[in-house]
């Protein structure tokens, strides 16, 4: 009941350990494991899983059977990044500048002073670019759902919002839709991530769960 709404890692681990200590969970659970393949097993209905120690050889891999498999390994784990071209980013590949996803994005000190791109509006977009404006000359927004071209705004009036990017430049410049070319010297890449099962068949004919446009489906095998 004493716990901040945003909880640190340690907070989170601490709940967790008391959580299993409580219900007696400990000795259900194997640690350090790594799962490399599910597959349908020969009984029906029933699950193969082929797993190893984390850091153990992949040719020391067991094979076990479970009656169903939860698959709970989240999705912000492989980022989701455009491609260099007119469906992307175009100009990406050959842009001088620094450039990363999100994912790998830490604090707004290593953007003080500087003209920063965010490419993506949604969640993670609007919180790094609201957070590195506090330190950054100018921060440019690329939100294609923006109601005008371009807007202005943020707390110190130095976010600026554009509904598309036409291109970056390999003279570190950004063009943009309404014809505004801008100085740049980072982009960050908003643009969230990708579904990620690396132990499900996903790719060849017979695949349990297709992973097209960030969705997993069927839910339920």
């Amino acid at each position: 009941d004493d716990l901040p709404s945003f909880v640190t890692s340690r907070q989170m681990l601490d709940y967790l350990h008391k959580y299993a200590d409580h219900f007696d969970l400990k000795g259900m659970v194997r640690l350090d494991t790594s799962v490399k393949a599910i597959t349908a097993a020969a009984k029906g209905g029933r699950w193969l899983v082929r797993h190893c120690h984390r850091d153990g050889p992949q040719d020391q891999a067991e094979d076990e059977e479970f009656d169903a498999v939860v698959v709970a390994n989240g999705h912000y784990y492989k980022p989701s990044l455009p491609r260099d071209d007119a469906s992307g980013v175009p100009g990406l590949a050959n842009f001088p500048g620094e450039v990363l996803h999100s994912k790998d994005y830490d604090t707004a000190e290593a953007f003080a002073g500087k003209h920063v791109v965010c490419i993506g509006a949604r969640a993670s977009g609007t919180d790094v670019a609201r957070e590195v404006a506090q330190l950054a000359s100018r921060v440019h927004v690329v939100d294609k759902y923006a109601p005008t071209p371009t807007s202005t705004g943020g707390q110190r009036g130095n976010i600026c919002r554009h509904q598309a990017l036409e291109t970056l430049t390999s003279q570190g410049t950004a063009v943009f839709g309404d014809g505004a070319e801008e100085p740049v010297d980072a982009v960050i890449i908003c643009t969230g991530y990708d579904y990620y099962f690396p132990f499900l068949d996903t790719q060849t004919e017979d695949k349990l769960v297709s992973c097209d446009n960030r969705r997993g489906d069927p839910l339920f095998l």
